[in-house]
């Protein structure tokens, strides 16, 4: 990237809201190893000196011969690890996940899904899937590379008595 009247400060590599890859120089490459099979949005975001963004338009990746329910980022975390819960598959409503509302009422990350994604006020920040009803489910692609017993955390917060279910 380049300004002719500044200097480059940050470029990074988006997937939709997600980033895949962040640097403070003037060209910036990102190499995904294993992407999993789907349909994949990118954009380049590249701001100056002076505080102005650029944002390059929507390059769209397909890897394998169909877009399938994919995970979130082109590759799957990993287990044992850690993951976020707004990072749920690609693939759309019915598909990675079901929310009866129409929009993303918190209105924060992944707008044009219509999984409810706020800013979380917990510690550290971030975001939350919130105004969870019941009926609603999001899935996830993760990558177990060994057979083993592993321990499930989860933090979720309520202002209701309710179940969470895993399978």
């Amino acid at each position: 990237a380049s300004d002719s009247d500044g200097d480059i400060v940050r470029l990074a590599i988006r997937q939709e809201d997600g980033l895949l890859a962040t640097d403070t120089q003037s060209s910036l490459e990102h190499a995904i190893h294993a992407a999993s099979p789907g349909c994949y949005a990118l954009v380049a975001m590249a701001q100056d000196s002076d505080g102005w963004e650029a944002i390059s338009d929507t390059l769209h990746v397909q890897v394998g011969d169909t877009c399938v329910q994919a995970p979130y980022l082109m590759t799957p975390p990993t287990v044992p690890g850690a993951f976020e819960a707004e990072y749920f598959d690609t693939g759309g409503s019915g598909v990675s996940y079901l929310d009866l509302s129409e929009v993303n009422t918190g209105g924060a990350l992944r707008r044009n899904d219509s999984v409810d994604i706020g800013q979380s006020n917990d510690i550290g920040g971030g975001y939350q899937i919130q105004d969870v009803t019941f009926r609603e489910w999001i899935e996830y692609t993760i990558d177990v590379s060994q057979t083993g017993f592993y321990v499930l955390e989860a933090r979720l917060a309520a202002t209701k008595d309710g179940s969470i279910s895993l399978s």
